[in-house]
């Protein structure tokens, strides 16, 4: 009876444990997009009014799916993703674009990108999400290798 009982309290301890680690995961992705696996965490801030923080997700798990090595570049000079307008005359943006109304930018000396607010849901934009992540994670990359 003992033993049966040892680990029957064991069993539900560690499922306590394993439905905890779970929650805490899925909270974290409310606000963040984190991969346990490759221990990538990105902070995603969403503009409240116009943007749809769901694309975002899916557009870095795109990425991910399609390129393993920009995926890991994304993880490592991207910790912020926010979606706002960019400051188009601001100096330390880095855009090829003079257009103000420029779909992203990355900012000189921080691991910050910028991405058009979008509400829209779509497989479309969700590839073109995906495409400026990827686009303005190589401006950053070049920027931080450039400083070492």
């Amino acid at each position: 009876m003992k033993i049966t009982e040892k680990i029957k309290d064991k069993l539900i301890f560690y499922s306590l444990i394993i439905f905890l680690l779970f929650g805490i995961y899925y909270f974290i992705n409310i606000f963040a997009y984190f991969d346990v696996q490759n221990l990538c965490y990105i902070n995603l801030q969403e503009d409240i009014l116009s943007g749809d923080k769901k694309t975002m997700h899916q557009a870095i798990k795109l990425l991910k799916k399609n390129n393993k090595e920009d995926y890991k570049n994304l993880c490592r000079f991207v910790d912020t993703i926010s979606e706002k307008y960019c400051f188009a005359f601001d100096p330390r943006v880095e855009s090829k674009n003079e257009d103000p109304w420029q779909p992203g930018c990355f900012v000189k000396g921080s691991k910050i990108i910028y991405i058009k607010p979008i509400e829209e849901t779509s497989n479309l934009i969700i590839q073109k999400r995906s495409e400026e992540i990827k686009k303005f994670m190589l401006m950053s990359k070049n920027y931080w290798e450039d400083k070492k």
